[in-house]
């Protein structure tokens, strides 16, 4: 395909999404976006598929505006890198790896393919939409683990063989993508063969430390109805000790189905227990209204900025593809009205409503706090530590 073709592709990709979407050009004209479009496909000449991908990010961005985060378009196959990325304050550290990459463990992330990192960033960041800065540290760890992104961004040559991946303490790693195949395929016959040291724990599982309870919630998904066995056991555990305190592990949880809480929250609603929610970059979406049901019963909230507003548009259950693509649309629009959730799913109706819906409402933490890199090397959780640490002077005993 060449330059015209893929600029065809892109215009007939949007009109799907207008049609699917409660209301694409809600920040916007369309017409503006045909003369963006006219713009970008003069700008940056569109080679191959990776071009492709990325202009269709740069151009969405600039539709979503601020409100709309979940609308998106990539690659329908992902191509994990067996390692994985944190950034903490402005620079970006290895994190995850698996045995083979360990000794990489922490370094210092310089450049890649002597692309200098400041540059990768600011490509990331001129074709992702986000709401906060934290989704945008969230959503530009995840591009810089999958090999398709990296190649798609200007700077990277996508006809290279291997990506090479420079660290401050003049390390180097190199990786092409038949190794992460044969990587991927080793990892499928061994256990235990890969170190995670910031990863998400199991949902619903939990832990008591002392006189507190710490509860993971980093999905809004429970497809084996586990939670309601996880709340049983929880109600066994508090009855049977001195634990006045439950924590919510939120961090890391993207969303799902919103609904899903409700039981843990009639529970704690009806308890005496303190309350404390983590939350961190990864909460989005669904995790948000999580969020804001625990603060509605009182709970505390501590970690970093979340992922989102409370006011936005959702509900992507609809996914297309084409070709070497999929992308996903927006089909309700969340807010809320005198404390009470609130959506819309007509476009008209949307259209038509006040202006005030669409200011952005944020939900800050009521103590903020950072994962800091000196913990991570000595295995510490800071948020956690933090929590587990925490007192209320107004909380009462049970």
């Amino acid at each position: 395909m060449k330059n015209n073709d893929y600029k065809k592709l892109a215009k007939e990709i949007l009109e799907k999404m207008e049609s699917e979407h409660i209301y694409l050009y809600h920040s916007i004209t369309k017409e503006e976006i045909l003369l963006f479009i006219d713009d970008c496909f003069e700008k940056y000449k569109i080679q191959n598929d990776f071009d492709f991908n990325y202009i269709m990010n740069v151009i969405l961005k600039k539709i979503n505006g601020t409100l709309d985060a979940h609308t998106d378009f990539k690659y329908n196959k992902s191509q994990r890198l067996p390692f994985s990325f944190l950034m903490i304050d402005g620079d970006v550290y290895l994190v995850n790896v698996t045995n083979k990459y360990k000794k990489f463990l922490f370094s210092k992330l310089i450049s890649i393919n002597d692309t200098p990192i400041n540059t990768i960033l600011k490509e990331i960041r001129n074709s992702t939409s986000f709401q906060t800065e934290s989704w945008f540290k969230h959503k530009a760890q995840e591009k810089l683990s999958d090999y398709y992104e990296i190649l798609s961004l200007p700077s990277i040559s996508s006809d290279v063989s291997k990506l090479f991946f420079k660290f401050g303490n003049d390390t180097m790693i190199s990786l092409s993508l038949n190794q992460i195949n044969v990587l991927k395929d080793k990892l499928k016959k061994e256990d235990n063969s890969s170190e995670l040291v910031f990863t998400l724990k199991k949902n619903f599982n939990y832990f008591i430390e002392e006189n507190k309870i710490v509860f993971i919630y980093n999905s809004c998904k429970d497809k084996n109805k586990e939670l309601l066995k996880s709340i049983e056991n929880v109600k066994k555990d508090i009855e049977n000790s001195s634990i006045d305190t439950f924590i919510l592990d939120l961090r890391g949880n993207t969303g799902g189905d919103s609904s899903i809480i409700k039981p843990l929250i009639d529970y704690l609603r009806n308890s005496n227990l303190n309350l404390i929610t983590l939350v961190d970059r990864g909460v989005f979406s669904s995790g948000i209204i999580a969020l804001n049901d625990m603060i509605d019963i009182g709970s505390e909230v501590i970690g970093e900025e979340v992922g989102a507003y409370i006011n936005g548009f959702g509900e992507c259950t609809k996914y297309f593809q084409i070709d070497s693509f999929e992308y996903r649309i927006c089909q309700k629009y969340f807010y809320q009205e005198n404390g009470e959730w609130r959506q819309i799913n007509d476009k008209k109706q949307l259209m038509l409503s006040s202006k005030k819906i669409f200011i952005p409402e944020v939900i800050k933490s009521d103590i903020i706090v950072t994962p800091k890199m000196e913990d991570l090397k000595k295995g510490k959780d800071t948020i956690l530590e933090y929590a587990l640490n925490f007192h209320n002077k107004n909380w009462l005993k049970r």
